[in-house]
């Protein structure tokens, strides 16, 4: 089952910390971020299993390693049509009624 992995932010631009949970404004991004300030890079996605395969080739990485907010697991981010249904998949994670998005754990149906 899809699920989030880690959620991760930084108020400045690179490598981001990993956090319990984030904050989600609407039209402008992940509360405290350095990206929070619309635009098309509100929330950026990472899959875990993308992240895996650096670690196969010898690197050493921590969550927000690649400045992502979000590391998801088994949600296939790379088979995404269209821009449409990449906003899919990333409410599929978020749950809208609290902008609330979840440290760890199974993703809502």
């Amino acid at each position: 089952m899809p699920k989030v992995k880690n959620t991760c932010v930084s108020k400045v631009k690179g490598q981001k910390s990993e956090i319990q949970s984030i904050n989600l404004i609407e039209n402008l991004g992940v509360e405290g971020d350095f990206h929070a300030k619309g635009g098309e890079r509100q929330v950026s996605l990472l899959a875990e299993e993308s992240i895996q395969k650096m670690r196969e080739k010898g690197l050493t990485l921590l969550p927000g390693a690649f400045g992502e907010n979000v590391v998801t697991e088994k949600l296939n981010l790379r088979s995404q049509k269209s821009a449409k249904s990449a906003r899919r998949a990333a409410r599929s994670i978020i749950w809208p009624e609290t902008a609330l998005c979840r440290a760890k754990g199974s993703l809502p149906k």
